[in-house]
């Protein structure tokens, strides 16, 4: 008859077996989550591949930009030169919480995404489905552009607008700075 093994060794024995479990399934799922992220912000900045970009770190905003809802950002670069950020967003519009992930690609408006709002429908949430397709393909500089097609769209949605213009504003100022223009 074989002895048992003492409670250390089992409990010893089982912490390994489910170390290994969760580290090779952490192996197996890590990159499934990263072509995911992935193409998330190849959709923001509306390109099929990062062959040839250098992919920098998500980063979280700070001063200016955070003051004005932007949360996080990550650079891409083409050699040395920056040429497109992302920046995730939470503003507020006529109710908080609008929040909303854009792509800059070089120094157009390649894409804007609402993740979540809880914008009145008949006013700001109806104008939310309109924005960014009026505002996509619009250089960033051009200040008057993209603030002329968001009044057009959002008509009675003054506060929701006003939230938008204030952190576009502000990521044109860091999108500037980060390109060095």
């Amino acid at each position: 008859m074989a002895k048992p093994l003492p409670s250390f060794m089992t409990v010893g024995l089982t912490a390994i077996t489910a170390f290994s479990v969760l580290f090779g399934a952490q192996i197996l799922t890590q990159p499934i989550i990263e072509n995911r992220l992935n193409q998330v912000y190849l959709d923001l900045l509306d390109l099929n591949t990062f062959t040839g970009y250098t992919l920098g770190e998500v980063e979280n905003a700070t001063g200016e930009l955070f003051d004005n809802g932007v949360q996080r950002y990550r650079t891409f670069g083409f050699g040395d030169e920056i040429v497109a950020v992302t920046y995730e967003v939470i503003t507020n519009g006529y109710a908080s919480g609008l929040t909303y992930q854009i792509g800059i690609r070089e120094g157009i408006i390649r894409k804007l995404v609402v993740v979540a709002h809880a914008e009145t429908v008949g006013f700001g949430a109806d104008a939310l489905l309109d924005i960014p397709d009026a505002i996509e393909g619009i250089s960033l500089t051009d200040t008057n552009a993209w603030t002329a097609a968001l009044v057009s769209v959002s008509t009675g949605a003054t506060f929701t607008r006003r939230g938008i213009i204030n952190t576009l504003t502000a990521i044109k100022d860091d999108y500037a700075f980060r390109i060095g223009g």
